[in-house]
């Protein structure tokens, strides 16, 4: 489903570095850029790293480009965060397109605005290849509330959301646009 060789896939990544910037406004700055710059962004992939220097990546996957586009955004990225080139593009790269690992905040979809879906309308027309409930099983007729924000990940060689049951009997991804703060962090 997901491979480094997919056709016309341009890939970059980016490390914010300290974390100056929160993720909502990393993963907002790389759409914003894209668009601007007339740049099809067809995967967003975070990825989380284990060295203490880079505790998250950044992974774009653009189709239909060429090198100068690419160039000029990142440029445009990496002056707009104030980050610099580390070396390691290729190894993050190849941590999502050959390992399969990393969270997706964009990835090729046919649905226009995310709500509430049937687990089998989310598997048929979107890149998400299964939806797994946390400590129970889940009906292909399931209804999961998006609240519109989905943000499947890697799990097992293929592009999972993960949902929690609500009360209401639907189900929601246990990721939250908004999740509670605590301690002037994101949680």
């Amino acid at each position: 489903m997901i491979n480094k060789e997919e056709a016309g896939i341009s890939w970059v990544a980016f490390d914010p570095g300290d974390l100056r910037h929160s993720r909502k406004h990393f993963e907002n700055e790389i759409k914003k850029s894209a668009n601007e710059l007339g740049l099809n962004l067809k995967y967003l992939v975070t990825q989380q790293l284990s060295t203490p220097q880079r505790h998250e990546a950044y992974v774009a996957g653009f189709s239909e480009s060429n090198d100068e586009l690419i160039s000029n955004f990142k440029n445009k990225i990496s002056t707009s965060m104030e980050i610099d080139e580390t070396g390691f593009e290729q190894e993050v790269i190849e941590l999502f397109t050959i390992s399969k690992q990393g969270r997706l905040a964009k990835f090729p979809t046919n649905i226009e605005s995310f709500g509430k879906h049937s687990v089998s309308e989310l598997i048929a027309n979107t890149a998400i290849e299964q939806v797994l409930a946390v400590g129970q099983e889940i009906k292909d007729n399931a209804i999961v509330n998006t609240f519109g924000y989905v943000r499947p990940v890697m799990y097992e060689g293929k592009l999972t959301l993960f949902v929690e049951a609500n009360y209401t009997g639907e189900f929601s991804p246990i990721e939250k646009a908004e999740p509670h703060r605590c301690c002037g962090e994101d949680h």
